[in-house]
């Protein structure tokens, strides 16, 4: 940990212990959420959000996003936070992008949310604590993302794209705030259980 070489611990510790590394490796986490064309396991991965030492950068598929794009704006990161990465982004971002993410540790919040009580999706959550979002993308879904990447590509729709980007740019930045609460309800909770 002293020497910055998070990636040892991505296989001494089990994923679902990751979260106890999060205030430690925190001033180097990259908080990470991807859109796609559809829901599949081998879908195309539409769009790239990383949040990172306040900056989100917003890759799209078909301008900025590759393998290079990808590991530059990913380089240095100790700790990955997600919502659903685990199962979901991270597996996308490897076919899509084989080798462009860093195997080092991953804190998804799904599973660190579901310990304290907290279920249902990302959007769900940040509703029950206090977590908002501006207006226009406050309601849009997962499914309604992959329809403005459709409108983006099949009609060059600019709109939509910039909406699609400004969701997730919400869901990217909306992961900071919720992995401290989780983090700190966690640790509550673990020192209760002798953890």
């Amino acid at each position: 940990m002293d020497r910055g070489r998070s990636e040892y611990f991505t296989s001494l510790l089990p994923p679902c212990e990751h979260w106890r590394m999060f205030r430690e490796l925190e001033r180097d986490v990259a908080y990470l959420d991807i859109e796609t064309d559809g829901l599949r396991h081998d879908s195309k991965v539409t769009v790239v959000g990383i949040h990172r030492n306040g900056k989100t950068t917003i890759l799209v598929n078909g301008r900025d996003l590759d393998e290079r794009s990808l590991a530059r704006t990913l380089d240095g990161v100790s700790m990955l936070v997600t919502f659903n990465g685990r199962s979901f982004d991270i597996p996308l971002l490897d076919f899509n992008f084989p080798f462009a993410v860093p195997r080092i540790p991953h804190f998804d919040l799904r599973h660190g949310c579901a310990r304290i009580g907290l279920k249902g999706g990302l959007k769900r959550i940040e509703r029950e604590v206090g977590i908002a979002r501006p207006r226009e993308v406050e309601y849009v879904t997962g499914e309604e993302a992959a329809y403005l990447w459709k409108l983006w590509e099949r009609k060059g729709n600019e709109n939509a794209l910039n909406l699609l980007c400004k969701y997730n740019g919400e869901d990217t930045r909306n992961l900071e705030p919720l992995a401290r609460l989780t983090y700190d309800r966690l640790q509550k909770v673990t020192e209760e259980e002798g953890d």
